[in-house]
């Protein structure tokens, strides 16, 4: 049987690190593109993160013991002034750069999540429709990145 490609892989560890804490999340940028048929040149994951009540610290302990270590060191005042965590994901080579959601817009694109599935794991691209509530299912299949919605 095949591995699962690089960005499957890296989303497969990062589900299970962010369910281990409950946390809502989200992928943009390049790779939520090519779910939804868009191709995109890119080498990295972008991924929102709402923490809640979760302190960074807690997410960068969960997010290392499912293979993924800081790109750069993750001080308070550079977490809290940038609210971004540059990570590396061991397994795939890939980087993953984690956006901690604020109030607002970030909130909006988390209401409006679309569920997909990637190599058999769920993960929640952002979606630019109106409105993402509908009766479609959406699966996404790698490496063709086909969406197929009934």
């Amino acid at each position: 049987m095949p591995s699962a490609p690089p960005p499957a892989e890296l989303l497969a560890n990062l589900a299970g690190a962010l369910t281990s804490l409950d946390l809502r999340w989200y992928v943009f940028g390049a790779q939520a593109a090519l779910l939804w048929g868009r191709p995109r040149l890119t080498t990295d994951v972008d991924v929102t993160v709402q923490l809640g009540r979760v302190a960074p610290a807690r997410l960068v302990v969960a997010l290392d013991t499912h293979g993924f270590a800081p790109r750069l060191p993750l001080t308070d005042a550079f977490v809290s002034q940038t609210r971004v965590l540059p990570l590396g994901h061991e397994r795939s080579g890939l980087a993953l750069d984690i956006v901690l959601a604020g109030p607002g817009l970030e909130e909006l694109f988390l209401s409006r999540a679309i569920h997909v599935d990637v190599a058999g794991v769920d993960i929640p691209p952002r979606s630019s429709r109106a409105d993402p509530r509908t009766s479609k299912t959406c699966e996404a299949s790698w490496p063709s990145v086909v969406i197929a919605c009934a």
